[in-house]
């Protein structure tokens, strides 16, 4: 092999070297040009984890027969006590109707009342409940001799919608101010006092476990030319006013879920590739802000939207009937129950966790479904 002297004395490095190690360079550009490629269209098998689903055959059985429908369904904290309300069932009015589970309730309603509104909800874990009528939020205590509704708005603005912290200290209501087209989240003890102005109306909003925050969900734009969309994350606190910001996704968020202080989960759909599956993802918010993909089903679609989620009270499980049946994700075990021969219509669903138990209507009426 031929080389030459430089000016200097030294060697040039040989002409063929020079071409082997061009030849090489181009080689590994390509090959990682390659790698990028493959990993853009596997990026979503990789990054999106496949929780794993074990299916049940079970069938519930039937506890309340009933033939109106059902819009608005819960099990009081104790296990003892069920809240329904029925659509239309009074004169035009929907009916609030209390059942007792313990005693049979077959036997028919020990309390009822026929209400305007159709949203009504247990306040924490003690016998009491909140509801909506005439355009006010009232609250009803089961552990009172005559059990009577108190009124705890009674304000000349549209009242709706209570929706009480997790330990039953305060009770969060949307109202909207007399000539106003404005709707505000308001808050109050439970027992109607030092009521309070909370923060502007959002679609999405769930309680903090401690009861001291509300976080919100909200659709958004980010400024600039290409005006990207995404999901605002915001939260307030009581005893304070207005939203601030917590974090921007860029993801669907169609649920909010807050089970501990320091596990924030959202749900949104994911496709798999540019044309894959479509898959529901639930992420999760950690303190520091970072999101991490925590678990994701088959069982949802495209139209996450679509569905309810029912979290139960304290743990780590929450449960929705999807286009695959009755599924609930356990993320202590990071593994979905599923339960693909129930027919659930409307889909609703109410925890009894006392008993280890869902509840959902079917065909005749109410059904109850033990856990495994």
């Amino acid at each position: 092999m031929m080389s030459t002297k430089t000016g200097r004395g030294e060697e040039r490095i040989p002409r063929r070297f020079l071409f082997i190690v061009i030849a090489m360079t181009a080689s590994c550009a390509v090959l990682v040009g390659l790698g990028y490629y493959i990993a853009s269209l596997f990026s979503g098998l990789i990054m999106i984890p496949r929780t794993r689903v074990e299916d049940f055959y079970e069938c519930g059985e039937l506890i309340l027969p009933l033939d109106q429908e059902v819009i608005t369904m819960q099990v009081s904290g104790g296990g003892d006590v069920l809240l329904v309300v029925i659509a239309g069932a009074a004169r035009g009015n929907n009916l609030l109707a209390l059942y007792d589970l313990e005693g049979g309730a077959a036997q028919g309603p020990f309390w009822q009342r026929e209400i305007s509104g159709f949203r009504a909800r247990w306040v924490g874990t003690e016998r009491r409940l909140a509801f909506e009528d005439g355009g006010d939020i009232w609250l009803l205590d089961l552990s009172a001799g005559e059990p009577a509704p108190v009124n705890l708005t009674s304000s000349e603005g549209f009242d709706e919608n209570p929706l009480p912290s997790p330990r039953g200290d305060f009770i969060l209501w949307t109202t909207s101010p007399p000539g106003s087209v404005a709707t505000e989240f308001w808050c109050m003890l439970s027992n109607g006092r030092e009521k309070g102005y909370l923060a502007p109306w959002q679609e999405m909003v769930a309680w903090s476990p401690a009861g001291d925050r509300v976080m919100s969900a909200s659709p958004t734009v980010s400024q600039g030319a290409e005006g990207e969309a995404g999901y605002l994350l915001q939260e307030a606190k009581v005893g304070s006013s207005g939203w601030y910001y917590y974090l921007r996704s860029e993801e669907e968020v169609r649920c909010l879920w807050w089970p501990a202080i320091d596990e924030l989960f959202f749900v949104a759909p994911r496709r798999l590739g540019e044309e894959g599956e479509m898959r529901a993802v639930w992420f999760k918010v950690e303190p520091s802000g970072r999101v991490l993909r925590e678990a994701s089903t088959d069982g949802l679609g495209a139209d996450v939207s679509s569905y309810v989620f029912y979290p139960e009270r304290g743990g780590k499980r929450i449960a929705y009937a999807g286009e695959k049946g009755l599924e609930i994700l356990d993320m202590g075990r990071e593994v979905i129950s599923r339960y693909p021969g129930l027919e659930i219509s409307p889909k609703i669903l109410a925890w009894r966790e006392a008993a280890e138990a869902l509840l959902y209507p079917g065909p005749g009426g109410i059904y109850q479904l033990p856990l495994r």
